[in-house]
């Protein structure tokens, strides 16, 4: 049994992708049938303690593994900064200006639909987000599309989560705790102090990571920032390094455990709630029009006139064209979304029905005009 699954989780030609869209469909068949029951046990299962209340084990998926799959992401783009398509300070402006246009945009949409109502306006955040895991899952599918631009889409993913913890932290957090923010500021120090050093910078990464969950900060970002701040070997090193055979492995494993089980945790969207009047909710306008056409017009508005103010530069071989088709998968707003939402609209259940619905139709959406849109311009291009 041992031997049969390594080789099958280390056959190349399996697709990473589908196992996170199998357990995401899986969890809305959980959701939606007799089962609803063992889907709601399975994920409110406790077995740990934070400040007197239940850490459930989609809070262990979301905040704990899933910050090992952000740590990957940051040595990516650390890797790319260093030696790749981000190395030049112009590349490296162009994912964080398109990533505030893809926040702006949105945000500015949903306002419009719902200027009318103060409660509605909670939400301007909602349709803000990006869920990276799922993105990854739709590029998977696409063989073609050039790595620096696969970058440039996982920096803007990773720069959107920022910019929604952020705002979680400012606008949602009813009990940040400074002292846990402090003290992870002296953690990320002592990374930066042993970073080559790799048993201590294991430790102060868990310990970034201790400091950072109870300062009411979302843990993940302390993966990004352990990734980020790693020390990775020279370009010409990196190839037999032990370094490149750890970080494979490592990806297995996120690849076909953390992210199926993250899909499945957070998948569950109830349809049963859904009517035909509920695409009238300016609610859901606001979500579906902001995720679907506020992403990734703001990215590619935000591309085209800093480049033309010559602010930053395309990667090499890459056009606007590329920009905005790649930018169509930032619609893909789901778990962090999600999120938003449910710190947004708690007194009002039907309205996070209404929310869950539009984030869930404008993923729909943006995953497949995203992926049709990609195949078409790289099958031209091949």
């Amino acid at each position: 049994m041992k031997k049969f699954f390594k080789k099958f989780l280390y056959q190349k030609k399996i697709n990473e992708g589908f196992f996170l869209i199998a357990f995401a469909v899986l969890a809305i068949f959980f959701a939606n049938s007799k089962l609803k029951n063992t889907y709601r046990f399975i994920n409110e299962f406790s077995f740990f303690i934070k400040n007197n209340s239940t850490f459930l084990l989609k809070d262990f998926v979301n905040d704990f593994l899933m910050s090992l799959f952000f740590f990957l992401i940051g040595i990516e783009i650390k890797y790319e900064i260093k030696n790749g398509s981000l190395r030049k300070f112009k590349q490296t402006l162009l994912p964080i200006f398109c990533a505030l246009g893809g926040v702006l945009f949105p945000f500015m949409m949903y306002y419009f639909c719902n200027f009318y109502s103060s409660f509605f306006l909670k939400g301007c955040a909602i349709p803000t987000a990006t869920d990276i895991a799922f993105v990854i899952s739709i590029l998977s599918f696409l063989k073609n599309v050039p790595n620096s631009l696969r970058i440039f889409l996982l920096s803007i993913a990773i720069i959107d989560d920022i910019i929604a913890i952020f705002i979680i932290a400012i606008f949602y957090g009813k009990e940040f705790q400074y002292i846990y923010f402090f003290l992870s500021i002296f953690s990320i120090f002592m990374l930066l102090v042993y970073k080559k050093n790799l048993f201590l910078y294991l430790i102060f990464s868990i310990v970034l990571w201790i400091f950072i969950f109870f300062s009411g900060i979302h843990a993940t970002i302390a993966g990004v920032l352990s990734g980020i701040l790693f020390s990775i070997p020279e370009k010409r090193k990196i190839m037999n390094s032990s370094f490149l055979k750890t970080k494979r492995k490592i990806e297995k494993f996120s690849k076909f455990f953390i992210l199926p089980i993250f899909a499945f945790c957070n998948s569950g969207i109830d349809l049963q709630n859904f009517k035909i009047t509920t695409i009238h909710s300016t609610v859901f306008l606001g979500i579906f029009l902001g995720l679907s056409f506020g992403k990734p017009i703001g990215i590619t508005f935000f591309a085209w006139i800093f480049k033309k103010a010559k602010v930053v530069s395309f990667p090499k071989n890459i056009t606007i064209k590329e920009i905005f088709s790649i930018s169509v998968l930032c619609g893909i707003g789901f778990t962090m979304s999600i999120f938003l939402t449910n710190l947004s609209f708690y007194e009002k259940e039907e309205i996070v029905h209404i929310s869950k619905f539009g984030i869930f139709f404008s993923g729909i959406f943006s995953s497949i005009f995203g992926y049709c849109i990609l195949k078409r311009i790289f099958n031209e291009n091949k």
